[in-house]
C-alpha cells in the first residue's frame, strides 16, 4: 500500500545512497589518475610564471600542486587546466598566474595528491562502511536506535572517501563535495551518543532525562551552519588556511567531535559493568574495542595534535589501515557471535544489493540518455532529470523489493519458505479447535516440533489485582518434566506482574516478543519480572511472545532452546508475531463456539432437569401429603418427629428439584442481607453427623467483622454442601481426614471471601479447567451426576454475580474460594 510517509523517507535515504555511493566509489576510482587541486590563477598574455615553495607554506609537502585561477572566463577552461597540471606533474612548484604583472595570492581550495596506495584503501574502507550502514538501515532490530549506526557508517564512509571526490573545476560538485561532508560528518558524534545513551548504563536514566537524546543534537544545530559558513566564505573566494575564521570553526568542530565521541565510549564502557550473559558481553566488547581501536589512533594522533598546532603524527595511510579495524571488529560480533542474524544478513544483502544496483544502473541510464540524446532536441536540464529519477526510483523501490524478496526466498531459502508455509498452516488449523486449553496444547506441540525446541509452556490469566496487577500461573506445557514444573513454585502457584511498567506496556502495545537476551538492554527494568526472568532461567525459557485479546494481556507463550543451541533468528521472531493474529483469531473463535456449546448444554439440562422434576414431583407430593395427614392425628413423640423430618426433607427435595430446573437462569432468589458465615455454620452443623461417620475433622474459622452480602440462604447453603461433600470424597484415601471451611479478607476490595480446603488427592491438571462443567465428574457412575459443581458455578456466578475459582496440588489438597460483593458494592 503507498504511504506517503514512506515515500518521503526511502526518497531521502535513496537520495543520500545514491549520491554517497557516486561520490565515495565511481567518482573516486575515475578520478584516480589525476589530484583534484583547485585555487586561483590568472594569466598575462597566457604565460605562466613558476616560483619556489614559500617556507612559509606550511599545509604543504613534497609532490602538493595547487594552481591558481580566477576569472570567470577560466574556470570553464577544464581542459586548460588539465593541460597546465600535466606538465607541473613532476614539479615542486606552486603555479602563479599573474594577471597585468600584479601576483593574486586568494586561493580558492586547498587538497593536497594523495598516493595510489592510499586511495585504494580510502575507496576499499568505504565501500566497507557503506554496506555495513545501508544494511544496519533496513534491518529491523528489536533495540530500535541501533538503526543510528547506520547513519554513522554512511558518514564515516564519505569522510574516508571525500577527498579523492573532489573534482577540479568550479562546477556544482566543487560546491557540493564540502557542504555533503559538513553535513553528514557533523552527525556522527550526536548519532553515536544517541546510540550510547540507549544502553542502561545507569538504571533509568533515559526515562529520568526523556531530554538527554534529543538534547545530543542541540550543539550540532549550532555548529553545522557555522561551519557552512565558514566553507562558504573561506572555501570559495579564499585560502581556508589562511581564513581565520576557518581555523577556530575548525578546533570547534574538533573539539566537539572528541568530546562527543568519548563520551559516548565511556557509557559504553560502563554498561560492561552490568551483568549481562558472556555472549551478550563479547557482542558489546568487539563493537567497543574494535570502535576505540580504529578511532582513537585519528582522533589522538592526527585530530588532536592539529587542534594545538602541532603536526601529526601519523601517516594517512596508517590511519586507514588502523580504521580497517572497526568493521572487521564488528563482522567478529556479528559473524561469531551473532550481534545480528547472519542467515539474514545473506538474504537482505542479496536483496538490497540487487534492488539499488538495479536503480543505480537505472539511474546512470536516464541521466546519460537525457543528456546525450534528448538534450540536442528539448531544453531541458540534467538536475530537473536527476529529481525525477531520484522521485521515481523511491516509489519503485518498495514494490520492487517485494517481488526481489519473493524471488530470492523462492529459489535460495527455500528452507525458510516452506517455514514460513508451516506455520501459517499451522495458524489455520489452530483456528479450527473450540477448546482454549485444547488450543493451547496443540499450538505449543507445534511450535515444539517446527522450531527444534527443547520445551515449550504457556502461562495465562488468573486474575486482577488492585493498582493493574495481575496474576499469571502455568496452563499447559510441552517438553517440561514433572520435577522441572514443580521446581518453579511461581509457576505453578502464579506470579504477579504490573501492567503498568514501562516494559510491560511497551510488551502488550508493541506486541514485540521479548528474549532473554535483550531484556538486559531495558533500563527500566522491573523487580517483578527480574524475578520471572530467574524462573525461566530455571525451566530453559528464552524467548516471551504476548497473547493479547481486547488490548488485554490474557497470556504468553514461553519457548525454551533450541534442540541444535542456536539463537532465535529474525526469521523467527518475525514469523512469531505473524502467528500471533491468527491464535488471537482463534482465541476469539474458541471462545464463541464455548459461549454457544455452553448455551445448548443449559438449554438441554433446563429440559432434562424439567422432566427429572416433574418425575420426582409426582410421588413426592403423595409422600409429604400422607405425612402430614399422619401428624394431624395424634401419635406418640417419636413418630411425629419422623413424620416431621420426612416432611422437612421433602420440602427440601422439591426446593432442590425446582433449583435444578433453574439452572443456567436467572431467577428472582429470596434474597437478603446475611452474613456468610452463619450459612457456612448451618451447612457444617447440618453435615456434622456426616463427619463423624466418616471420621473427617471438620474445622471452622471466621473473620471478625465480616461484612453482609446479599445472597439466598438456601442456596449459597446448598453450595456450602456440593463442596463440603467433595471434599469428603477427596480425602476417602486419606488416613488424618481434614476439612477447613471459613472467612477471610478477600485480595479483591468489595468482597467477601469464603473457602473450602481439603488434604485430599488434589485435582489432575488435565481436568481442572473442565471440573464446572455440566455432567462433568471424576468419580464413578454410580457416585456422581457431574452436576454438584455445575450448580456451584451458576449459583454464585449468575444469581449472586460472585466468583468461584479452584487451587489445587496433587497430593497436597485442593482450595475452592468463594467471592461474593457485599452490601456496600453489590
Amino acid at each position: 500500500m503507498f504511504s506517503l510517509t514512506k515515500a518521503i523517507r526511502i526518497s531521502f535515504f535513496s537520495t543520500v545512497v545514491i549520491i554517497s555511493f557516486y561520490l565515495a566509489t565511481i567518482n573516486s576510482v575515475r578520478n584516480f589518475n589525476w589530484p583534484q587541486i583547485h585555487a586561483v590563477f590568472s594569466f598575462e598574455d597566457d604565460k605562466a610564471i613558476i616560483q619556489e615553495v614559500s617556507e612559509k607554506e606550511t599545509f604543504l609537502r613534497k609532490g602538493d600542486i595547487i594552481l591558481a585561477i580566477d576569472g570567470s572566463e577560466i574556470r570553464s577552461n577544464l581542459d586548460l587546466l588539465r593541460e597546465l597540471w600535466a606538465k607541473s606533474l613532476t614539479s615542486e612548484r606552486i603555479i602563479v598566474i599573474e594577471r597585468n604583472g600584479e601576483t593574486l595570492s586568494e586561493i580558492l581550495y586547498f587538497s593536497h595528491r594523495f598516493s595510489d596506495t592510499e586511495n585504494i584503501l580510502r575507496v576499499l574502507l568505504a565501500a566497507l562502511l557503506f554496506a555495513l550502514g545501508i544494511f544496519i538501515f533496513y534491518k529491523r532490530m528489536m533495540i530500535h536506535s541501533v538503526r543510528n549506526l547506520s547513519y554513522i557508517f554512511i558518514s564515516l564512509a564519505y569522510a574516508v572517501s571525500v577527498p579523492i571526490s573532489q573534482r577540479s573545476g568550479t562546477d556544482i560538485w566543487s560546491i557540493l563535495i564540502p557542504f555533503w561532508w559538513a553535513i553528514l560528518f557533523s552527525m556522527i558524534p550526536p548519532l553515536t551518543l544517541n546510540f550510547a545513551l540507549r544502553f542502561p548504563y545507569k538504571k533509568k536514566i533515559l526515562k529520568k532525562r526523556p531530554y538527554l537524546a534529543p538534547l545530543a543534537y542541540l550543539p550540532t544545530a549550532l555548529i553545522l551552519p557555522i561551519t557552512l559558513y565558514t566553507l562558504w566564505e573561506g572555501g570559495l573566494y579564499k585560502e581556508l588556511e589562511n581564513y581565520p575564521l576557518y581555523n577556530t570553526v575548525y578546533k570547534l568542530f574538533t573539539g566537539y567531535l572528541l568530546i562527543y565521541v568519548v563520551t559516548a565510549f565511556f557509557i559504553l564502557f560502563n554498561v560492561l559493568r552490568n551483568p549481562m550473559q558472556r555472549k551478550q558481553k563479547m557482542q558489546v566488547l568487539w563493537f567497543i574495542y574494535g570502535s576505540a581501536i580504529g578511532l582513537f589512533p585519528y582522533m589522538f594522533l592526527r585530530i588532536l595534535p592539529k587542534l594545538f598546532g602541532y603536526e601529526s603524527l601519523i601517516s594517512w595511510e596508517a590511519i586507514l589501515v588502523i580504521l580497517f579495524v572497526v568493521p572487521i571488529s564488528w563482522a567478529i560480533s556479528v559473524f561469531a557471535y551473532q550481534l545480528f542474524d547472519v542467515e539474514i544478513v545473506i538474504n537482505r544483502s542479496l536483496v538490497y544489493f540487487t534492488v539499488l544496483s538495479s536503480l543505480v544502473i537505472l539511474y546512470i541510464l536516464i541521466i546519460y540518455v537525457s543528456s546525450s540524446y534528448l538534450g540536442n532536441y528539448y531544453d531541458l536540464n540534467n538536475r530537473m532529470f536527476m529529481t525525477l529519477t531520484i522521485v521515481g526510483a523511491a516509489l519503485l523501490f518498495e514494490p520492487a523489493r517485494r517481488r526481489i524478496q519473493y524471488l530470492i526466498d523462492r529459489f535460495f531459502y527455500r528452507d525458510w519458505y516452506s517455514y514460513r508455509k508451516t506455520l501459517l498452516q499451522v495458524g489455520r488449523q489452530l483456528s479450527a479447535i473450540s477448546d482454549t486449553h485444547s488450543l493451547y496444547r496443540e499450538l505449543v506441540k507445534q511450535l515444539v516440533e517446527i522450531l527444534y525446541l527443547k520445551n515449550a509452556y504457556i502461562v495465562e490469566f488468573v486474575e486482577e489485582k488492585p493498582d493493574n496487577i495481575s496474576t499469571y500461573r502455568l496452563s499447559v506445557a510441552h517438553g517440561l518434566t514433572e520435577e522441572e514444573i514443580i521446581e518453579s513454585r511461581s509457576l505453578t502457584k502464579g506470579f504477579d506482574l504490573d501492567l503498568s511498567s514501562p516494559i510491560m506496556s511497551r510488551f502488550i502495545e508493541k506486541l514485540n516478543p521479548i528474549h532473554t537476551d535483550q531484556i538486559w538492554i531495558f533500563p527500566d527494568l522491573p523487580e517483578d519480572f527480574r524475578e520471572l526472568r530467574k524462573d525461566m532461567d530455571k525451566i530453559h525459557t528464552q524467548m516471551l511472545v504476548p497473547i493479547v485479546l481486547n488490548n488485554k494481556l490474557i497470556g504468553c507463550l514461553c519457548l525454551g532452546a533450541k534442540r541444535s543451541g542456536a539463537s532465535f533468528t529474525y526469521k523467527d521472531i518475525q514469523l512469531l508475531k505473524s502467528l500471533q493474529h491468527e491464535v488471537c483469531l482463534a482465541i476469539k473463535n474458541s471462545s464463541l463456539i464455548q459461549g454457544l456449546i455452553e448455551a445448548e448444554r443449559l438449554a438441554s439440562l433446563g429440559e432434562m432437569s424439567a422432566k427429572i422434576a416433574h418425575e420426582i414431583n409426582n410421588p413426592l407430593t403423595v409422600i409429604m401429603m400422607n405425612a402430614q395427614l399422619e401428624l394431624e392425628k395424634e401419635q406418640d413423640p417419636d413418630l411425629q418427629n419422623t413424620l416431621n423430618l420426612i416432611v422437612k426433607h421433602s420440602r427440601h427435595i422439591k426446593e432442590l428439584t425446582r433449583r435444578y430446573m433453574n439452572l443456567g437462569k436467572v431467577e428472582n432468589a429470596q434474597r437478603k442481607n446475611l452474613l456468610m458465615s452463619d450459612v457456612l455454620h448451618s451447612t457444617v452443623e447440618s453435615l456434622t453427623p456426616l463427619g463423624q461417620l466418616k471420621h473427617v475433622n471438620l474445622i471452622e474459622s471466621y473473620l471478625k467483622g465480616e461484612s453482609e452480602v446479599n445472597g439466598d440462604f438456601t442456596s449459597l447453603e446448598q453450595v456450602f454442601r456440593n463442596l463440603i461433600l467433595n471434599a469428603v470424597h477427596a480425602t476417602s484415601a486419606i488416613p488424618l481426614r481434614k476439612i477447613e471451611v471459613g472467612i477471610k479478607t478477600s485480595s479483591e476490595s468489595g468482597f467477601s471471601e469464603a473457602y473450602v480446603s481439603d488434604n485430599g488427592s488434589g485435582i489432575p491438571t488435565n481436568v481442572i479447567d473442565k471440573i464446572f462443567d455440566p455432567y462433568f465428574s471424576t468419580k464413578k457412575e454410580d457416585e456422581g451426576t457431574g452436576l454438584g459443581l455445575a450448580v456451584v458455578k451458576d449459583i454464585i456466578e449468575v444469581i449472586h454475580k460472585g466468583k468461584v475459582s479452584v487451587e489445587s496440588e496433587i497430593d497436597k489438597g485442593t482450595v475452592f474460594k468463594i467471592l461474593i460483593p457485599t452490601v456496600n458494592t453489590a
